[in-house]
């Protein structure tokens, strides 16, 4: 299953590295995964590129409960983005995400770094704003499981729940169509 998914580790990896602004941090795969390396089922549980993600539940704003691990077993592919309503950074990143997102194919999940902002004011954030895919109010405990500390942190998980992406900064829409494409078409 790894080497299927190489191809597109090495892609997301090549196109980040060559396209982010100065402002980004980031953890690419292309060497912390070489060929043989096992499955994200077979990796142990982390926060690092490679490793497998670890499980969440999170409350959407329209009251749903979404799952990780319901997600991968549906094998969807999820960006998970750290946000809030504040953060200009987050406002320009969405304008970028704005220009190429696919509509479907991938679960685009923006989770609010700000625990004290309520479902209602991201719900109102995300439709008064015209955001696309679905907002969660944050918790101390994904915080802490994904060692989220800035604002437009991100990470991109495969459909078998590896982390093919880790970073902060806004990229350009360039990246996030080199993303999604590679997310959909995997």
């Amino acid at each position: 299953m790894m080497k299927k998914n190489l191809p597109v580790i090495l892609i997301i990896s090549v196109i980040i590295a060559s396209g982010c602004t100065s402002t980004a941090q980031n953890t690419y795969t292309s060497d912390s995964l070489p060929e043989g390396v096992p499955s994200a089922g077979e990796h142990p549980v982390g926060n690092a590129a490679g490793d497998r993600a670890p499980d969440f539940t999170l409350t959407t704003t329209d009251g749903r409960t979404i799952k990780l691990s319901e997600l991968t077993a549906q094998r969807k592919p999820v960006v998970l983005y750290f946000m809030a309503t504040w953060c200009p950074y987050c406002k320009e990143e969405y304008k970028e995400i704005e220009q190429v997102f696919p509509g479907s194919g991938v679960e685009f999940i923006s989770v609010s770094l700000d625990i004290k902002e309520t479902a209602g004011v991201l719900e109102n954030y995300r439709t008064s704003n015209n955001r696309p895919g679905t907002f969660a109010t944050g918790s101390e405990q994904i915080l802490k499981d994904y060692n989220v500390i800035y604002t437009t942190t991100k990470y991109v998980i495969s459909m078998d729940g590896a982390i093919l992406y880790r970073g902060s900064g806004v990229l350009k829409a360039e990246n996030w169509k080199t993303i999604f494409d590679s997310l959909v078409n995997s």
